[in-house]
């Protein structure tokens, strides 16, 4: 009983989550992964077409860092998933070892995604700065702006993603989490009308067993009354008895003298 209701606190947390991904819950996990997989991908062509085209000689070395950092995220990203989509294929992502690397992967990458969408914002509202207030040389400014622009937005689908796979994870399934919270949650109410079922059984029971009871205390008694009412009636008729056997003695020796 006590692990089906740990069992039952975890679905219930997973459906409150999940409300965060919305229409995402209603996908498979192997569509999630294959989605979150293009994403990736398109974010690594961008980030690496913004890293060729920025002017470094004008900008700041650490922006350079910075921007280098965040494509070493993405590829960590783009490692995880492979993994999850490999172990989730065999089988295996579900127990041991495999499901903690899976986990705890997959919530450090919901982590790592909010972090690269910061230090992309920031690189790019930096960038865009230096190089628009560049004057000896212009620069296009507005392309770096636009493919940041754009990789900000697929961060936060990104992001979604990544949130939604983390929770297949947890939840140790392959289906939608929509169709497996409402399977889950229908079990666990039709044990627990069971469980309700069986207690309405015994209190019945208890009570047929007290009413038996009672019956059987009331016939008794009933008998007690009926056994102590015979005895006094053989008692009475035992005293007359007596009292005419001792009147007749009485008279008989009245009548001798």
């Amino acid at each position: 009983m006590k692990d089906n209701y740990e069992e039952y606190k975890k679905i219930k947390k997973i459906q409150r989550l999940s409300n965060l991904v919305g229409c995402l819950k209603k996908f498979q996990a192997k569509k999630i992964e294959l989605l979150l997989l293009v994403v990736i991908i398109i974010l690594l062509i961008l980030c690496l077409i913004n890293l060729v085209i920025i002017p470094w000689n004008i900008v700041k070395k650490p922006l350079l860092g910075l921007r280098i950092v965040i494509l070493i995220l993405l590829i960590i990203s783009l490692i995880s998933i492979i993994y999850n989509q490999i172990t989730r294929k065999r089988k295996k992502l579900t127990f041991g070892y495999y499901y903690c690397i899976g986990f705890f992967s997959s919530l450090i990458n919901v982590c790592l995604t909010i972090l690269n969408f910061l230090y992309l914002l920031i690189s790019c509202i930096i960038v865009v700065i230096k190089v628009k207030e560049y004057k000896e040389k212009k620069y296009d400014y507005k392309s770096i702006l636009i493919i940041d622009i754009v990789s900000l937005i697929i961060f936060i689908a990104k992001f979604c993603l990544w949130y939604s796979e983390f929770l297949r994870v947890y939840a140790k399934t392959d289906e939608n989490l929509k169709e497996y919270i409402d399977s889950k949650i229908r079990f666990y109410q039709s044990q627990n009308q069971k469980v309700v079922n069986i207690l309405k059984d015994d209190t019945s029971n208890t009570n047929k067993d007290n009413n038996n009871n009672f019956e059987k205390m009331k016939g008794k008694s009933l008998d007690d009354d009926t056994i102590s009412n015979n005895k006094m009636e053989i008692n009475s008729e035992k005293q007359f008895n007596n009292s005419g056997r001792q009147k007749d003695d009485d008279i008989s020796s009245v009548d001798t003298k």
